[in-house]
């Protein structure tokens, strides 16, 4: 995420910034034991209808929930660490667009 959005780029010195990743990460181990483990015991099994079956089921899929729910998690935690910068929570747009205040971009009343 720091390679996308600069606001991430020291994650490590903040406290609800790792704690993010951690439930991100789960979130992706979890992924990746449920496809091992319903497919080996199909495999093992040898059912070949269900284990392509659960490949499809457990394929793009469940990837697609997992990268949902990563961004959930990390995007829900991002105004949170601007406040623990010891900025005040409204700071400048990064295209000079107005203040952004959790996240969102506000126009200006002028416009």
């Amino acid at each position: 995420m720091a390679a996308m959005d600069a606001r991430y780029a020291g994650w490590r010195q903040h406290a609800d910034t790792r704690r993010a990743a951690l439930w991100a990460t789960l979130v992706w181990i979890a992924v990746f034991v449920v496809r091992f483990a319903v497919q080996g015991l199909l495999y093992l099994a040898g059912e070949p209808g269900w284990l392509g079956a659960a490949n499809l089921a457990l394929g793009l899929p469940l990837f697609g929930v997992a990268i949902l729910a990563t961004f959930a998690i990390v995007r829900r935690l991002a105004p949170r660490q601007s406040a623990a910068d010891g900025r005040d929570g409204a700071t400048a747009g990064a295209s000079g667009e107005g203040p952004v205040i959790e996240g969102t971009v506000l126009d200006s009343p002028g416009r």
